[in-house]
């Protein structure tokens, strides 16, 4: 049923397979991070409208919001394969060469080689130091060690393929247009209703990171080896309130996102979805989607603009080039930074002249 295609890739985590006689390009996004699912998502939609394929999205059993996998894109299929045949393109993923469980063990079987190959040169260097050797067998030795090197030293590129760029930014700089599944659609305006949220009135989304939401998962926290401190993307909230208060008067609907540790946020004018029991994935994604824009941060929710095209208003940056707008409905504007261990303020081009990405995370406001 399945060969290989001979249509390759740009994006990461995802590839094309033929089945029968169409092309299907089989993405499995990152699911545990709700920035990289939602780019990943709007990655395997527009790479799909380049090559000119059908999507299947290989879904795993715990996400950060499942109701991303509730929008459709238009001129792009996502295929709704038959119990088999899902199995089939899951497991191209999960257990091929290019896959989550397939790269797990290539990577075992690539740190094995590697062990070998460095046990083998050095044995075979040991043995060059025997006085005993004949000369013949001295010179095969030698010939041994400079082919040993070679092998060991040529043993970093497992597999002599360049990967995709992960942020492929041309690719999503033409939005692909995208709505609600017809069944999603209905239950996200009843449950919109359900919180006072008029079909009519227009809607501003707003979202403000703290610390809550990846509390003691920060990389930080998680990776203290990596140096980069995450907790320099939170924001106060105070810094919002005139924003929100003149969004108000102008006659929008502010509509806070975000997570129940958020600190509650009560203005005239604001529904605070965040920490309201009526909170749920496909509410959260409906109001990004019917937003005029989203008044937000250097956090996961900016992306999900990337997916439903939200125009993004994104304030209190810490990374001049990452967080740059793609296309032209995006504005940015980035936050006082200075050197954490000196207090030295970091201008412009200081900022935009650094090459190491880490220098902003380890910078403080």
């Amino acid at each position: 049923m399945k060969t290989e295609s001979s249509l390759g890739t740009t994006i990461p985590n995802a590839h094309v397979v033929r089945l029968g006689r169409r092309d299907v390009l089989v993405s499995m996004p990152n699911c545990r991070q709700y920035g990289h699912q939602a780019l990943e998502i709007a990655l395997a939609f527009a790479e799909a409208r380049r090559l000119g394929v059908a999507v299947h999205f290989v879904q795993p059993p715990h996400m950060t919001n499942p109701a991303m996998f509730d929008f459709e894109p238009d001129g792009v299929e996502v295929m709704e394969a038959s119990f088999l045949t899902r199995g089939w393109l899951d497991s191209t993923m999960r257990w091929g060469s290019g896959g989550l469980f397939g790269k797990r063990w290539k990577k075992k079987v690539s740190t094995r080689m590697k062990e070998f190959k460095r046990d083998f040169h050095g044995e075979v260097r040991y043995r060059l130091k025997d006085d005993s050797l004949s000369g013949s067998m001295r010179l095969r030795l030698k010939r041994w060690d400079v082919a040993v090197e070679a092998w060991v030293s040529g043993s970093g590129n497992a597999d002599g393929v360049l990967k995709p760029y992960y942020y492929n930014r041309r690719l999503l700089r033409e939005p692909v247009s995208v709505r609600l599944r017809e069944g999603a659609l209905v239950r996200a305006r009843r449950q919109a209703k359900a919180i006072g949220l008029d079909d009519e009135v227009p809607i501003a989304t707003l979202h403000m990171r703290e610390a809550g939401y990846k509390l003691g998962r920060e990389l930080q926290d998680s990776k203290p080896d990596r140096g980069r401190d995450d907790s320099v993307r939170n924001v106060r909230v105070e810094s919002y309130f005139e924003a929100v208060d003149w969004l108000v008067r102008q006659g929008y609907v502010v509509v806070r996102i975000g997570d129940p540790s958020m600190v509650p946020f009560s203005r005239q004018g604001v529904i605070d979805l965040a920490t309201s029991s009526h909170r749920s994935s496909l509410l959260e994604s409906y109001c990004v989607w019917r937003s005029r824009f989203l008044l937000g941060c250097d956090s996961g929710p900016t992306y999900l603009c990337y997916l439903t095209d939200t125009p993004i208003a994104c304030v209190n940056c810490t990374a001049p080039i990452a967080t740059y707008p793609i296309r032209s409905n995006g504005l940015y504007i980035l936050k006082s930074m200075s050197v954490r261990n000196s207090g030295m303020p970091l201008g412009l081009a200081q900022l935009a002249a650094s090459e190491d990405p880490i220098y902003f995370r380890d910078s403080t406001t």
